[in-house]
């Protein structure tokens, strides 16, 4: 029996409402917790199924911590469509594996599936970017997707998907487009291993890792002052030049994805440059200060 991806009906079972973060949380899939019902365990931040099936007895769990295939860092996030076996009148159920960034609702009785609520947003992100790995079921297509929205009302998304086999790691950049001038209130994001729940095929497995919005700066001091700070190219492969609009010398810190910092430099007013080519390929975050004053916050990709 497949499950179908429709307007939830009022009765439901309901995952936990999420804690809000700015940011995207835990993108990097480090940290997890245990599920409130079973064993198993989920990334902290993210919906999954997992919770529901715990609450109907089911022990077989779609979204898995990985460790032994990541793209940096400790762990991933793998996602398998999988047949799973509810008490009756329920049967068996083909569930995609899903991360979600809202609630994950399930009516019992029509097997109805939503995801609703999202991620509390100040800010206008211009993307999700990120790293996956697919092992595609026969005509099977995985699927990452975004929807802003603003008073309950849908102002921009955007959609990346895939059937193709990936022989190991590849980067994904999935743009917002906005159908508005206005900045989000919620954000949600939905991660499925197979493109929807009545499309399911199971056996489909997708990790995923590494995964940033991009255009998102907390409090930026130059753009503020109307100056725009440019960081080219991007990607690079061999450094990366960076334009200090100012008069006096700012400090660029470098980190990894994982927070992990790499590099400090010095930049005197005009352009520089940031050597970049012994740096392993992924996502970075430049960020510039001066005097220990946060003024601006960039991200580039790096690719060898």
């Amino acid at each position: 029996m497949k499950l179908t991806l429709r307007i939830a009906l009022p009765a439901l079972i309901c995952l936990p409402a999420m804690a809000f973060s700015q940011s995207l949380p835990n993108g990097d899939m480090e940290i997890w917790e245990p599920l409130l019902l079973g064993s198993g365990e989920k990334p902290t931040g993210w919906d999954t199924p997992d919770v529901i099936a715990s609450a109907l007895g089911i022990s077989d769990r779609v979204v898995e911590k990985e460790s032994g295939d990541v793209e940096s860092g400790s762990f991933a996030a793998r996602l398998t469509t999988k047949d799973l076996t509810a008490p009756p009148p329920i049967g068996t159920l083909t569930v995609p594996g899903v991360l979600a960034l809202g609630t994950i609702i399930f009516d019992p009785l029509t097997l109805e599936v939503d995801v609703v609520g999202g991620l509390a947003m100040s800010e206008r992100p211009e993307g999700l970017v990120g790293y996956y790995s697919y092992a595609p079921a026969t005509g099977d297509t995985m699927s990452i997707s975004v929807v802003a929205f603003k008073e309950g009302a849908q102002i921009g998304g955007g959609v990346f998907q895939s059937s193709v086999a990936s022989s190991g790691y590849e980067a994904f950049t999935l743009p917002i487009a906005y159908a508005t001038a206005d900045v989000p209130d919620t954000i949600r994001v939905v991660i499925l291993s197979s493109s929807g729940f009545g499309s399911a095929v199971a056996g489909s497995s997708l990790l995923v890792d590494n995964m940033m919005f991009t255009g998102i700066s907390s409090v930026d001091g130059l753009a503020a002052a109307g100056i725009k700070t440019t960081l080219y190219p991007n990607p690079t492969s061999d450094f990366l030049n960076v334009e200090n609009p100012k008069d006096v010398t700012l400090t660029a810190e470098v980190f990894n994805i994982n927070g992990t910092k790499v590099a400090e430099e010095l930049l005197p007013s005009g352009l520089n440059q940031i050597a970049v080519g012994n740096y392993p390929a992924g996502m970075y975050m430049v960020r510039i200060s001066e005097n220990g004053q946060f003024l601006y916050s960039g991200k580039f990709r790096v690719v060898n």
